[in-house]
Parts: C-alpha cells; structure tokens; sequence
C-alpha cells in the first residue's frame, strides 16, 4: 500500500485503535482543522512514549511497523512526518540510562533505526549502538 498524506492518519487509526481517544483530542484541540501531518505524528509519538515509559506493549509493535512500512512505502510528505514528527520526538527524550532502551530498539524497523542513527549523530546526543 502507498502511504499518502490523504490516508496516512486513517491507516494509522486501523492500526493502532488504542491512539482513537488520543486523536479525537487531539483533532478537537484543532478545531476540526487540520494540523498537519507533522503534528499528528507528534501526537502518535506522544502516545507511544507514554506506552515505552509505562511498559505497556498494546500497541508499539503495530506502531513500529506501521512507520517502517510509511518510510518505505510512503509518499514524500508521509516519510517527512514519520520521520521528523514520530520518530525524532520518540527517540529525543531517550539518554543510555532510559529503561526501555532495549524494548526501543527492537521495536526499530531497518530504515527507522538509520533515521534514528542520522539523526543522533546529527542532534550531537550519545546513545548506545541502536542495533537489534
């Protein structure tokens, strides 16, 4: 499937129905008006780090694959989202002593975990090795 601006968010609803309650504040927080795909991949990332930090597993491995497959098969404005939107703000509060270290990067697809790399090189931060 192509990923596109259009049907990014509806897939990830599909996906991950634990987010829906999440969404729905967050489209009411816009007023109905889109807030853009960066932002909604925020929003995502936001849901998913509450799930890293408490241990919950519902929805991460659906997350993680989801956005791996967005970053392959996505059109240009989807893999910019996934890619600045979810996975920098899931990998930004992370230092090497974050207890779910381990469980982050074994959720890491092939491309999400070379954006990850990029990005901490780039950004300046240390973290160890994000090999599964």
């Amino acid at each position: 499937m192509a990923y596109t601006q259009e049907n990014c968010m509806d897939e990830v609803l599909k996906a991950v129905p634990g987010f829906q309650e999440r969404w729905q504040e967050h489209v009411d927080y816009w007023e109905g008006e889109p807030a853009g795909l960066v932002l909604d991949m925020i929003e995502l990332a936001a849901y998913t780090n509450e799930q890293l930090e408490n241990k919950e597993n519902n929805d991460l491995e659906a997350i993680f694959q989801l956005m791996e497959n967005m970053l392959n098969t996505g059109s240009d404005e989807v893999k910019n989202a996934v890619a600045t939107g979810f996975l920098e703000s899931v990998i930004n509060p992370v230092t090497a002593d974050t207890e779910y270290l381990p469980l982050l990067t074994t959720l890491l697809g092939e491309k999400s975990r070379a954006y990850c790399r990029e990005w901490l090189s780039f950004s300046g931060a240390q973290l160890p090795d994000l090999s599964a």
